[in-house]
C-alpha cells in the first residue's frame, strides 16, 4: 500500500500534506479531510465483516492470499439445514442478505483461559444476525439473548443423529446441540427469517483481531471487580487491549454498573463495542499501516469457521466490497423484545406481536429508527396508529365477507390477555358459531392486540374468523399451517353476534401492528450504553 507523501519525502498520518499556507493549504487540507470522511463512511456494523474490506489491500500478494485462504476453516452445513425455509425477504426491489455471526463460548485451546470456567461443549455465547438491504446501502444488527426460550426444531446433531422437536429451550441449546446448522434452523424458525450464511468467532480470534488493531475505545460509568468471572475493568473511556475488550463484552454481573446481571444489559454494551470497533478499523492508523492490516487480516482469517458460501478470501472480500458504502449513520442495533419468564426469572420469552412485527420489519428493509435508508428522517412506516385509536386515520372500509363458511374454519385459540380461561371462553363461543376449535391454551406472552395468524392458503378463513372478531389484525405467515391461530389480547371485549360485528367496532385489519423497539445507531455516543 503506497505511502501518500510530502515535498520533503515524510508521510504525514492521514495520508494528506505538511505545511501550505494559503489556499493552495487549505484547499489540500480540505481535501485530506474528504479522503478522512469517505474512509470513515466505509462502516460495517460487526468486526468479523467490517475487517473483510481491508483484506482488498492484502489479498492482491500471491503468498499473502494462499496464507490467509488457508486459516479458514469451514464449517458446513450441508444435508444439517430444514428442508422447510423461509423465503427470501426485501422490498422487491433486490435480494437481501442475512449473515449469522456466533460467537462461541468453547474452552478448547487458547480459549480455556480467556474464558475461564471448566464448561465443557461448546454453547453460543452472543448471537447475532446481521441484515443487509436489498440495496447495500443500510444494514441491522439485531442482537439475540441466549436465554430467551424457543422452539428447537429437529437437528442433526453433533453425533450426526437427528434430534425431535424440543419446545421452550434456550435459543443457546441449539447450538450445543447441533451447531451453526441447528441454530440457523432454530432462528429460522424464530422469525420467518431466511439465513443465508454464518460466520462463527471464539474468544482467542475475538482478543487477537482487537489487539491487531491496536485496542477498542470502551466506556464505563464506574469501575469493574466481579470476582465471580474473574473481571477487572476501570472506570472511564479509554482504550482496551484484547483481554480487556472480551471482558467488557462478555461481563454478566454488572449490578455495579447499573446492570441486572441477565444478557440484556451485557448486550448493550456488545453493540456499542461494535460501533466503536467499525470506527477504529477503518480509521487510518489501520488502513495506512500495512502491517497492522495483515496482522489484523491474518488474525481474522484464523479465527473464523464460515459456511461453504464464505469459506475463502474471495468470498469474504466480495461480500465486503459489495457493502462499502454503509455509513456508521445507517447501522441500526436492535435487541429482540423480551420480558422475564413468568415460569423461570433466569430465562427470557418473546413479547408478541412485537417480536414477529419487528422481524417482519427488518425482512422487508423497513427503517427500525424512522430515518430513511441513506440518511435524513421520515416517519416510519411502521408506527402507525392502531385502528380506533384517539387520532388515528378513518379506518379502511371492511373487506367483503370470503365465501367460506364457519363450520370450514380450524381455529386454534391462544390467550395472552393475562385473564385466565379467556381462550377456553371464546372457544366455547367460536364453537357456538359453527367454527371447528381444534385447541386452547395459553400464548408464549401476553399481549395487548388480538391477532389471526394464517398461511397463504388460509386467507379467507382467515378473513372469515375476522368478522366475529372485531379489531383482530390479520397476520398472514409465508409457510402453510394446518388452522388459523387467533391470539387473545388484553383489548379484546367479545366475540361479535351473529351477523356480524357491533356497527361502532373497528373492521378487522391487515395493516401492520405498530413497531415497538428501541434503538441504536452506529453512531451514538458509546457511553450511552451503560
Amino acid at each position: 500500500m503506497a505511502d501518500k507523501r510530502t515535498p520533503s519525502g515524510n508521510a504525514t498520518e492521514d495520508g494528506g500534506t505538511k505545511g501550505g499556507s494559503g489556499a493552495g493549504g487549505r484547499a489540500a487540507q480540505r481535501r485530506a479531510r474528504r479522503r478522512r470522511n469517505r474512509r470513515r463512511k466505509i462502516v460495517i456494523p460487526l468486526v468479523v465483516v467490517g475487517s473483510l474490506l481491508l483484506l482488498t489491500g492484502v489479498a492482491a500478494a500471491y503468498v499473502a492470499y494462499r496464507t490467509l485462504n488457508g486459516n479458514i476453516k469451514t464449517d458446513s452445513v450441508e444435508g444439517k439445514l430444514s428442508a422447510d425455509r423461509p423465503e427470501v425477504g426485501g422490498n422487491g426491489k433486490g435480494k437481501p442478505m442475512n449473515l449469522l455471526i456466533i460467537g462461541s463460548d468453547s474452552r478448547a485451546g487458547a480459549n480455556k483461559a480467556l474464558g475461564g470456567g471448566k464448561d465443557e461443549g461448546e454453547r453460543s455465547d452472543t448471537t447475532l444476525l446481521l441484515h443487509l438491504s436489498s440495496d447495500r446501502k443500510h444494514a441491522v444488527v439485531m442482537s439475540i439473548p441466549r436465554d430467551v426460550l424457543v422452539t428447537v426444531p429437529p437437528c442433526v446433531m453433533r453425533n450426526g443423529a437427528k434430534s425431535p422437536e424440543r419446545e421452550r429451550q434456550m435459543f443457546n441449546s441449539a447450538y450445543e446441540l447441533g451447531g451453526a446448522a441447528c441454530t440457523r434452523n432454530t432462528l429460522e424458525r424464530m422469525t420467518d427469517m431466511r439465513i443465508d450464511h454464518h460466520i462463527i468467532v471464539d474468544f482467542s480470534g475475538f482478543k487477537g483481531m482487537v489487539d491487531a488493531i491496536g485496542g477498542v475505545e470502551i466506556c464505563l460509568p464506574q469501575a469493574v471487580q466481579d470476582k465471580t468471572g474473574k473481571i477487572s475493568l476501570e472506570a472511564g473511556k479509554r482504550t482496551v487491549g484484547g483481554k480487556e475488550a472480551l471482558d467488557f463484552v462478555r461481563l454478566r454481573h454488572d449490578e455495579a454498573i447499573g446492570g441486572n446481571g441477565s444478557d440484556l444489559g451485557r448486550i448493550k454494551r456488545q453493540q456499542a463495542f461494535i460501533a466503536s470497533l467499525a470506527k477504529q478499523i477503518t480509521s487510518s492508523k489501520v488502513l495506512l499501516n500495512p502491517a497492522r492490516l495483515f496482522n489484523l487480516a491474518d488474525a481474522l482469517t484464523k479465527s473464523i469457521r464460515a459456511d461453504e458460501g464464505l469459506d475463502s478470501v474471495k468470498a469474504l472480500v466480495d461480500l465486503a466490497r459489495s457493502v462499502q458504502g454503509v455509513k456508521t449513520s445507517d447501522m441500526t442495533f436492535v435487541t429482540v423484545p423480551v420480558f422475564d419468564s413468568p415460569t423461570d426469572k433466569n430465562r427470557l420469552e418473546l413479547i408478541q406481536p412485537d417480536a414477529r412485527r419487528l422481524f417482519q420489519a427488518v425482512n422487508a428493509d423497513e427503517p427500525l429508527n424512522g430515518r430513511k435508508p441513506g440518511g435524513g428522517s421520515g416517519a416510519p412506516p411502521a408506527q402507525t396508529a392502531a385502528p380506533g385509536r384517539p387520532g388515528a386515520a378513518p379506518p379502511a372500509a371492511a373487506p367483503a365477507p370470503p365465501p367460506v363458511p364457519a363450520s370450514k374454519v380450524h381455529v386454534k385459540v391462544l390467550n395472552g390477555s393475562g385473564r385466565p380461561g379467556a381462550a377456553r371462553e371464546v372457544g366455547d363461543e367460536l364453537a357456538e358459531r359453527g367454527f371447528v376449535v381444534d385447541s386452547t391454551g395459553n400464548a408464549a406472552a401476553p399481549t395487548s392486540g388480538t391477532t389471526i395468524e394464517h398461511g397463504p392458503e388460509l386467507t379467507d378463513h382467515a378473513r372469515t374468523l375476522a368478522a366475529a372478531i372485531p379489531g383482530a389484525v390479520l397476520e398472514p405467515r409465508k409457510s402453510a399451517t394446518d388452522a388459523v391461530v387467533l391470539t387473545i389480547g388484553s383489548s379484546f371485549k367479545s366475540v361479535a353476534p351473529p351477523g356480524g360485528a357491533p356497527a361502532d367496532a373497528p373492521p378487522p385489519s391487515s395493516a401492520p401492528p405498530p413497531l415497538k423497539v428501541s434503538t441504536r445507531d452506529g453512531d451514538q455516543d458509546i457511553c450511552k450504553a451503560t
